[in-house]
């Protein structure tokens, strides 16, 4: 019985370790798609921060269950202790998990909704209180770059979200929907840092 239940622990620490590195993009989007996202949205994205927060939740996962085995079979402490210590590590990476899996963007016929890491409820910012959105470019080494998008609002708030891939393939679309909603279209050049 301890081997096997030896191997079925050292399998699944080495799963979640080497799941860490492809599992954040596979069932965070899925997870979005099917439970958060609603279906009218012109674009909806996740920051990339949640990805890193599943990597690193997957691989403490991982290195916590082939502690635990480690402990649990080399050790001469109790076997309860162990795995109250091993539950222990894994709340933290269970509550990042659930956090990150909340933490999105989106665009639609109201405005722009956001909710934020550590958000309990969706934050909108209505089309009719954003003033102009303007795309900033960069110099880069080969040439320009678009960079990000940043809203402004009325009162002088700015919205800023980095200009992702599928963010600049949806770029068109949106802007003609800005248009439609009486948002001023605006662009800026910037000389890079470096």
């Amino acid at each position: 019985m301890n081997t096997t239940l030896g191997k079925f622990l050292l399998v699944c620490s080495l799963f979640f370790i080497l799941a860490s590195f492809f599992a954040p993009f596979v069932l965070l989007t899925i997870f979005q798609q099917l439970f958060i996202q609603p279906e009218q949205t012109w674009f909806f994205g996740s920051p990339f921060l949640n990805y890193g927060i599943y990597f690193v939740a997957f691989l403490i996962i991982g290195i916590a269950i082939g502690v635990f085995r480690y402990v649990f079979f080399n050790s001469e402490k109790t076997k309860m202790a162990t795995f109250t210590c091993f539950a222990a590590a894994l709340v933290p990476a269970f509550m990042a998990l659930s956090l990150s899996a909340n933490h999105y963007y989106y665009f639609d016929e109201e405005g722009i909704h956001q909710n934020g890491l550590f958000q309990l409820t969706e934050e909108i910012h209505p089309w009719k209180d954003v003033e102009k959105m303007t795309v900033v470019t960069e110099d880069t080494a080969g040439g320009t770059k678009p960079v990000s998008m940043v809203f402004t609002e009325r009162g002088g708030e700015e919205i800023l979200f980095p200009l992702t891939a599928q963010l600049i393939r949806k770029r068109n679309l949106l802007e003609s929907r800005l248009v439609e909603m009486d948002v001023t279209l605006d662009a800026i050049y910037r000389q890079s840092d470096s």
